[in-house]
């Protein structure tokens, strides 16, 4: 029997059967030369990334600029070139290797504190023999200045601080707590489907500038040592206990 793959692309697919979580699921296609250039033609800004991986590597954002040109930002690099056709094949040759699926997402315009993109860890766990999914813990993850993301985080905050010094820091809390939780519960229901063995995912969740909630992606393997990096470690005892009661 052929094992069910757990790249972001197979993810993607399956989140998207529930029509409740399209609304907040990036656009995303498997990546090739044709299919770069139209989602560039529809938001100007995209993200190319591989399709397995963690932790933000192989990350680029691709941005048109206008008059033939594009801008490659890679770590915190910034290339600028002209022509598709050079885009495409600098892009190629400096940043995506061979015999490596990559996938093409429409680029959220993510909410900052000070400049810099945020992006959120929300932790959804249950316990072994139970179906009943739970928020075990969320945070806020500040990515350096200069960087497109969060994996090298200069700050990890309590979603209350964060949102409070945000772009975003006029909209309701409740209410974009509440819809983030409801997403990543949806989400896991749907995952488990395919997967009935999961019992922790570990959701990236964007909220753009205008208050919308975005699944970025789902990790089936998470850091969790994140959360012991907060002063207050009740959410890196809850999600340990969590994961103790599956071994």
């Amino acid at each position: 029997m052929r094992r069910k793959s757990k790249s972001k692309w197979s993810k993607y697919k399956l989140m998207l059967q529930d029509k409740e979580l399209v609304a907040h699921l990036p656009e995303t296609e498997l990546f090739t030369e044709s299919m770069l250039w139209q989602f560039l033609d529809k938001y100007n800004q995209v993200i190319v990334k591989p399709s397995r991986g963690s932790r933000g590597y192989g990350v680029i954002q691709v941005s048109s600029l206008g008059d033939d040109q594009y801008e490659i930002h890679a770590e915190n690099t910034r290339k600028t070139i002209k022509g598709r056709k050079e885009t495409y094949e600098y892009l190629v040759a400096r940043h995506l290797r061979r015999k490596k699926r990559y996938i093409v997402q429409q680029r959220i315009p993510l909410a900052t504190i000070n400049g810099c993109p945020i992006d959120l860890r929300v932790m959804v766990q249950r316990k072994k023999g139970s179906s009943e999914w739970v928020v075990t813990g969320k945070l806020v993850k500040v990515a350096n200045r200069g960087f497109i993301v969060t994996n090298l985080a200069k700050a990890l905050l309590p979603v209350d601080q964060a949102i409070s010094m945000s772009s975003i820091k006029d909209y309701p809390l409740d209410s974009l707590v509440t819809t983030m939780d409801q997403i990543s519960l949806r989400a896991s229901e749907e995952l488990v489907k395919s997967f009935p063995n999961q019992r922790t995912i570990g959701y990236d969740i964007g909220i753009d500038q205008n208050g919308q909630v975005w699944i970025i992606e789902a990790n089936f393997s998470p850091m969790i040592s994140l959360f012991r990096r907060l002063g207050d470690r009740e959410m890196y005892r809850r999600i340990r206990w969590y994961k103790s009661a599956n071994e």
